[in-house]
């Protein structure tokens, strides 16, 4: 049903006394349809300011909005004079679209480092609702169904519409924590130009491993509220038999009652394994914290259900992890090295070392279903070693391996791809796997682009957006090689490199370094001068014809969207050019695709490209 009623009373609450952004609070869900509620009107619209950051366009538009939020959901409110919704490759980018930072302050509101980037485009679109960043990290995801979104074109004017659940964005919700917000609006014109508009400027509002700006939010309480606390665990990851706190909260101006409240604890499997009954006694309190005893559970996800009478009133995640000691860990490994291979034992130790770097990064708020994998799968290694067995070297599929640099005193790591029918006693190309900005090498598991019947690496480059063009990447993409070729029958005459996005950019910085190591190099969506558009000004531009001349006679394989955005579709039609005047010889596929990888029947083209090159 549509609002029946906006609570919009500035009682402010205590722990948000410094917050720039008035945020009134709705009674009732709107109807998102990209229209503005009649009774949002007492929500009056803000103006968003032009950002020069990005901005290729002079002139400016009135691009306004307004924010709200419910117990249940943040609610967003766009509009601006336009003809048309204009939906190109990544909108949140590029246009039409915008992109929504939901922060952790920091002192003296530096920029944050804790926070969610999610970007939305125009309805329908392959890029409608997605997460973007999660605390410096790339960390691309689908939003939920439950995450409403919608855009309009009417009278001259184009609106996006949002519900935002705070499950979304947990651990934040604005009786619980403080929060901090940005908006950057982004509109397209033409087929290229672009505008942009924020609430807080940034100029690191795109790039990777940046923390964020925003401004501190004032969630205005409701003038009456009846409904039921919000709660949140104080950890969401424990070690066995540790207490689990959980804290109930409801706003300033709820009338606190007296409530029996369950806990109900339930296994993976959806098994009620546990429950115990909490009273929040009635009293002049808006916060109350409880200790749950979690004796007898074991180590495993669960799911943590609070109910009231025969509603359930919150659900949340929680891991139990082993207790473990990693200098125990470390000692039996060392006392079973004489019985598995030296890059077995480098890489066990590699993933002990991985394995302290996560428990010590993990947030209190986080689950750790990959943590407790990793434990499990640390165990089982050693178990198997003590028993003279070296798994490691029979493993098959996508994980992880480590070789040993002098240069760092440390294993380092690469991922690989072994098929599933590996014969030791015969020989195999390797196909090595640059990654894109913001990635690592453990892109590899969700890469589609791998022919089944190669031996496929993908380097970490030491970095996760260097591309490829310092000393130690160079160096951490023939270490990772040379490690592969001492463990695994491969045929170093048949070695292709080939890469993503920057990591395009990679196959040209290397092979122009070592063009005799590789048979063939193929180049997805990548890009000829990424060094030195990113600021290094020693980056080799491979737009100048000068730094082609290790491409000759070399076979390259190249696709490229031609509503790429990202790396503009332009520069490697130069390049392409560049490269067969250089003496390359060139098979160059597109499609009328964005920045991305490429669709099944380009893909299989490129297969067939790579088998032919081995079978010369």
């Amino acid at each position: 049903m549509r609002m029946r009623q906006l609570l919009v009373v500035f009682i402010f609450l205590p722990i948000l006394a410094t917050a720039q952004l008035d945020i009134p609070y709705i009674a009732a869900s709107p109807i998102i349809d990209g229209i503005l509620e009649p009774a949002m009107q007492s929500c009056p619209l803000q103006q968003l300011q032009p950002a020069h950051a990005g901005n290729n366009l002079s002139g400016s538009l009135n691009v306004s909005y307004c924010m709200a939020y419910h117990r249940d959901f943040f609610y967003l409110y766009i509009e601006t004079p336009a003809d048309s919704i204009i939906n190109r490759d990544r909108p949140f980018q590029n246009g039409d679209g915008f992109q929504l930072v939901i922060a952790k302050p920091e002192k003296e509101n530096q920029p944050a480092s804790e926070f969610y980037v999610l970007g939305f485009g125009p309805e329908g679109s392959v890029w409608s609702k997605i997460q973007w960043y999660y605390n410096v990290d790339l960390a691309f995801r689908r939003l939920s169904p439950s995450t409403q979104l919608a855009t309009k074109k009417q009278h001259g004017r184009i609106s996006f519409e949002l519900l935002l659940p705070w499950k979304e964005v947990y651990p934040y919700h604005p009786w619980l924590n403080a929060i901090g917000i940005n908006l950057y609006f982004v509109k397209a014109s033409g087929t290229e130009a672009k505008r942009h508009y924020s609430i807080k400027e940034d100029e690191l509002v795109e790039a990777e491993g940046a923390a964020r700006k925003y401004e501190v939010a004032n969630f205005v309480s409701p003038s009456e509220y009846k409904g039921a606390p919000i709660s949140q665990l104080k950890r969401n990851n424990i070690e066995e038999n540790e207490a689990l706190g959980i804290v109930f909260r409801e706003p300033e101006t709820a009338f606190v009652k007296s409530r029996n409240i369950m806990v109900n604890f339930r296994s993976g499997e959806d098994k009620l394994v546990k429950r115990q009954s909490l009273l929040l006694a009635a009293g002049d309190s808006h916060k109350t914290e409880l200790t749950i005893n979690t004796s007898g559970l074991i180590a495993g996800g669960y799911t943590i259900e609070i109910t009231e009478g025969n509603d359930i009133i919150a659900a949340h995640n929680l891991s139990i992890l082993p207790h473990t000691d990693i200098e125990e860990l470390k000692h039996a490994l060392t006392s079973l090295r004489a019985k598995i291979t030296q890059g077995s034992y480098y890489t066990l130790l590699f993933y002990i070392e991985d394995l302290a770097a996560a428990l010590k990064k993990m947030k209190t708020y986080e689950t750790s279903y990959e943590l407790r994998q990793k434990i499990a799968d640390i165990s089982r290694y050693l178990s198997e070693a003590q028993k003279g067995n070296d798994q490691l070297i029979c493993k098959t599929g996508v994980f992880r391996r480590a070789y040993y640099s002098q240069t760092n005193q440390q294993p380092l790591p690469y991922s690989i791809k072994i098929p599933a029918n590996y014969n030791p006693n015969k020989k195999y190309p390797l196909l090595i796997y640059l990654h894109g900005s913001g990635d690592d090498d453990r892109v590899l598991g969700s890469t589609s682009s791998l022919p089944d019947d190669f031996i496929v690496l993908a380097p970490n480059g030491r970095g996760v957006s260097n591309c490829y063009a310092t000393a130690g990447s160079q160096q951490d993409i023939a270490m990772s090689i040379a490690d592969a070729l001492d463990n695994y029958n491969i045929d170093g005459h048949n070695i292709i490199l080939s890469g993503f996005s920057m990591g395009g950019y990679g196959v040209y910085r290397t092979f122009y370094e070592h063009p005799g190591t590789y048979k063939a190099i193929a180049i997805i969506s990548g890009h000829p001068n990424l060094a030195r558009d990113w600021g290094n000004e020693k980056g080799l531009n491979f737009l100048d014809k000068r730094n082609l001349a290790p491409f000759h006679n070399s076979n390259v394989f190249v696709f490229h969207g031609k509503q790429d955005m990202n790396c503009p579709y332009a520069q490697t039609e130069r390049l392409v050019t560049g490269l067969r005047q250089a003496g390359a010889r060139v098979t160059f596929v597109t499609d009328d695709a964005g920045h991305g990888n490429m669709a099944a029947p380009i893909q299989q083209q490129y297969f067939e490209w790579l088998r032919k090159q081995i079978a010369e």
